[in-house]
């Protein structure tokens, strides 16, 4: 029911401001405990990371016909490859499309985990993931002594490298 809910209320701004109606939005919100447990949901194509002193977790597939070739296996290639492919950022999932338009089996995904102490939680725009390599955001987040300045680091990264979409990102972390 929340997932239509949204899903009504953005059709509506799009109709509102969009004669045809045809826009969407994608969202990724977190809630993140001061014991570490954190829930993410999203529907779209921005990014939830975990960033470990070792290594970046992905913590779940992003809603665009690249990841969803990935999941299945249905793509020979990497990540990057994958990338690169025609038409691997069309969104497979949006809200304020028509509900006939509109895939949204079931709602917004959703999942859990935690945060132990260092490590980092990252969500962040394709504008952000899409221009750089894993190991490029990790280092980003995880050399940054604040969240702020780690944020401050990706945007930056983003934009020298000629980012095409809308660029933002969140760190947080436990302390």
């Amino acid at each position: 029911v929340g997932a239509w809910t949204a899903n009504d209320i953005a059709h509506q701004a799009a109709l509102e401001h969009n004669s045809a109606g045809d826009m969407g939005t994608t969202i990724l919100a977190a809630i993140l405990l001061p014991s570490g447990h954190f829930a993410l949901v999203w529907v779209g194509d921005s990014r939830g990371y975990k960033v470990t002193p070792s290594g970046l977790v992905h913590l779940h597939y992003v809603h665009n016909l690249a990841s969803e070739h990935l999941e299945r296996g249905t793509f020979d290639g990497g990540e990057d490859e994958a990338k690169k492919a025609r038409g691997a950022n069309i969104l497979t999932r949006s809200l304020g499309r028509p509900r006939g338009k509109l895939r949204l089996d079931g709602g917004p995904e959703a999942m859990r985990g935690h945060l132990a102490q260092g490590e980092r939680l990252l969500l962040c725009s394709d504008g952000v993931w899409g221009e750089m390599t894993d190991e490029i955001i990790r280092t980003s987040v995880s050399s940054a002594d604040r969240p702020a300045t780690a944020c401050s680091a990706l945007l930056a990264a983003a934009y020298t490298r000629g980012a095409e979409d809308n660029i933002s990102a969140i760190v947080a972390e436990i302390r």
